[in-house]
């Protein structure tokens, strides 16, 4: 698929929520009861993506009174009781990690579900969060781990356990899955809390490397927040948001679609510069993507995105260049996560899947050293070899 190609823009619509996450999310951010039929069938369908969505849904069934089946209403009381019980386990978490860190000296800005949760969502109960995002600045990263390795019982609640190890990960990635983007980045760093609960510290906001023109210097996006009872650092509403829709866009989507309610209620929340969102995602590549997620939220959920907007992303993708064509196709690689068929299936014509199954199988170099770093262009015939290995093993026990 050399250049742009009109077809680039439909493609990266498998990054989009599906019909039934689409419908929940709809009712329970728009209170529109669509499709209630389906509504069962989608929560008892482990696959479909919808649990995270469940306290969010419980909120809207009850102030709206949508006529629901009794086990139904029941489950979803459930699960508002749960992910409020798992919310403050996890505050707490996040509060500890806040104070080893600040007691430190190591300034951070939250990111992500436990950022939006905290300052968007109207509680954060709402927001399902199963891990703590940290961007830190390079230099204070080695700082960062060892605080919260250090274990400094004396200086924290005695009554919490505060002891953080690193977490041992594989270098093999999961092919097709986009995995690779996180196992592989050598610019950031995970811990594991003994309960399990992870915090990563990023000292990039993006995974793909174009996107980081984006913001190059996130403190200097950074506003002061309470996050957990704690006084930390946040981006901006409007650098907020273009973090959640360019993460969601690489590899943040996946199943649970999460994206949606983070920029839906960001936007309802707070006055955006779309102005400054625009001249940001041109920077850093972000055209493309950007303006196939913001129609989504303008179409499906009257989201505030300005048409002027839109049409100018148009513009900008109509005239996109390498760089940021070959980072749209990155996108399409992550999106599917683990799923190739998902992507080929969007394809329109036999032409294009077979060029999306090459490019799925033999990538660019380019895309490999923006993975690996500068430095692995003698490991890449090492890397296709792997990834063609993978591909096949994966297909044997498929067919077993």
């Amino acid at each position: 698929m050399p250049g742009f190609s009109p077809d680039l823009l439909r493609l990266l619509e498998v990054s989009l929520p599906s019909r039934q996450q689409t419908l929940i999310l709809r009712a329970a951010l728009l209170n529109q009861a669509e499709g209630i039929d389906e509504w069962d069938r989608a929560i008892d369908n482990p696959r479909a993506g919808v649990n995270r969505f469940l306290p969010l849904l419980n909120r809207a069934v009850r102030s709206q009174q949508f006529p629901v089946s009794p086990g139904l209403r029941t489950h979803l009381a459930a699960a508002g009781i749960r992910e409020q019980a798992r919310a403050g386990v996890v505050r707490q978490l996040c509060a500890q990690v806040l104070k080893q860190l600040r007691q430190h000296g190591i300034s951070v800005i939250v990111l992500k579900g436990v950022a939006t949760a905290e300052t968007v969502y109207p509680g954060p109960e709402l927001r399902h969060c199963h891990d703590l995002d940290l961007f830190v600045a390079p230099q204070d990263l080695s700082a960062a781990v060892h605080a919260l390795t250090a274990r400094l019982h004396s200086k924290v609640d005695s009554n919490v356990d505060s002891s953080w190890t690193p977490a041992s990960r594989s270098l093999r990635s999961d092919v097709f899955s986009g995995r690779e983007f996180i196992d592989r980045i050598p610019s950031q760093a995970i811990l594991h809390h003994t309960s399990g609960f992870p915090v990563c510290l990023h000292t990039s906001l993006f995974p793909i490397k174009p996107f980081a023109d984006a913001i190059p210097q996130p403190f200097a996006c950074a506003v002061s927040a309470v996050i957990a009872g704690e006084e930390t650092m946040v981006l901006s509403p409007s650098a907020g948001l273009l973090h959640t829709v360019a993460h969601a866009a690489s590899f943040g989507s996946g199943t649970a679609q999460c994206w949606v309610p983070d920029a839906w209620f960001q936007m309802a929340r707070h006055e955006i510069d779309w102005t400054w969102v625009e001249d940001r995602a041109t920077a850093g590549q972000l055209a493309c993507p950007l303006l196939v997620l913001l129609e989504f939220l303008s179409r499906q959920f009257a989201a505030p995105v300005p048409a002027r907007l839109l049409s100018s992303l148009q513009k900008t993708v109509a005239r996109s260049g390498a760089t940021a064509t070959l980072a749209a196709r990155v996108c399409l690689l992550t999106s599917v996560r683990g799923h190739p068929k998902d992507l080929l299936s969007q394809a329109p014509d036999a032409r294009t899947r077979f060029q999306l199954a090459r490019w799925l199988l033999l990538p660019p170099p380019q895309y490999l050293t923006w993975i690996e770093g500068s430095g692995s262009s003698a490991k890449l015939p090492f890397y296709y070899v792997s990834r063609i290995s993978q591909f096949l093993i994966r297909s044997l026990r498929a067919a077993a």
